[in-house]
């Protein structure tokens, strides 16, 4: 069994959260199915992708299409290659040789060169650096004759050289700082509900550059606040979803939940469509067995909560 690493941060990134479904299920498919040598480079055809992903052959068209032209997979003729596959991958003798042989063995284009370029983007270790050139007349200005060039010893050095990097430089810790904006930063004090702060922001900054303004998610954020009051809180939208979707919506919605009568009804059903209701449940105690006019009935009487669909 071939086993395969995908950063887990790649679902915070704001360009894979703008998705859609099928297309993440397409990049996701390209990144760790068996056909993928260890370069991450395989030859495809749509067919074979619309058959493994239960999609059309020209919906993976599209979204192959889309996938190139954001610069995450290269594509030449019947081959494919995710561009950030190698550099994610476990960086041990074995692999590092595996990768050197599939890449020798691609044929010469777009996608043997982003192979190689991806190969040699491990920076190599401090503790080996360029050699000082010799001064000249020295005993060292002899050129000595150059071994025969082996791609694979290459690009195992590579690796190797940038593993020993990764264990001797430590994670240089992330700076917080004024991640987040101002107007963000008022928003997120007017919305009612305080979770997933990061996720949040990705998603307000999706929204204003496709042309929304400060001032109008601000005003969402007070609508829907407006409209969620009293609401227990498990009922109230989270911030991410609330900038996700029919977000417009709220520009102008602001209605709040209504109230509960005495009885317990908020829909305001008269007390005829209530009495005949409950004369339904005696009569037909398995709802499968109502008709449309049964549960136009109920849904007269018990009207779906929007809040409750999150």
């Amino acid at each position: 069994m071939t086993y395969r690493l995908i950063d887990t941060g790649m679902w915070n990134d704001p360009w894979f959260e703008e998705l859609p479904a099928d297309s993440k299920l397409v990049f996701v498919y390209l990144f760790t199915n068996p056909h993928a040598n260890s370069s991450g480079s395989a030859q495809y055809s749509m067919k074979r992708i619309a058959n493994e992903t239960s999609l059309s052959s020209d919906r993976v068209r599209v979204i192959v299409g889309d996938l190139e032209a954001a610069g995450k997979i290269v594509v030449d003729g019947p081959w494919i290659a995710c561009r950030s596959f190698i550099r994610h991958q476990t960086r041990n003798g074995n692999f590092a040789l595996s990768v050197g042989k599939s890449i020798s063995e691609l044929p010469e284009g777009k996608v043997k060169t982003m192979a190689t370029e991806e190969a040699g983007k491990v920076k190599p270790s401090r503790r080996n650096p360029p050699a000082t050139p010799p001064q000249e007349g020295s005993k060292e200005d002899a050129t000595p004759p150059q071994p025969k060039s082996n791609p694979e010893a290459t690009l195992l050095l590579v690796l190797d050289q940038g593993q020993d990097q990764e264990k001797e430089t430590p994670p240089t810790p992330r700076k917080r700082g004024n991640e987040f904006s101002p107007s963000f930063e008022e928003w997120w004090k007017t919305y009612p509900r305080k979770e997933e702060k990061h996720r949040a922001y990705a998603k307000y900054r999706a929204r204003l550059k496709e042309g929304a303004t400060d001032d109008e998610l601000l005003t969402i954020a007070k609508n829907y606040a407006h409209f969620a009051t009293g609401v227990e809180a498990k009922y109230v939208k989270h911030p991410a979803t609330i900038l996700n979707g029919d977000w417009r919506e709220w520009l102008t919605r602001r209605e709040p939940k209504p109230k509960a009568k005495p009885d317990g009804n908020t829909s305001g059903a008269s007390a005829e469509d209530i009495a005949a209701l409950a004369r339904l449940r005696v009569e037909k105690p398995d709802n499968m067995d109502w008709t449309v006019e049964d549960r136009r009935l109920y849904s007269r009487v018990h009207p779906p909560n929007p809040l409750r669909f999150d």
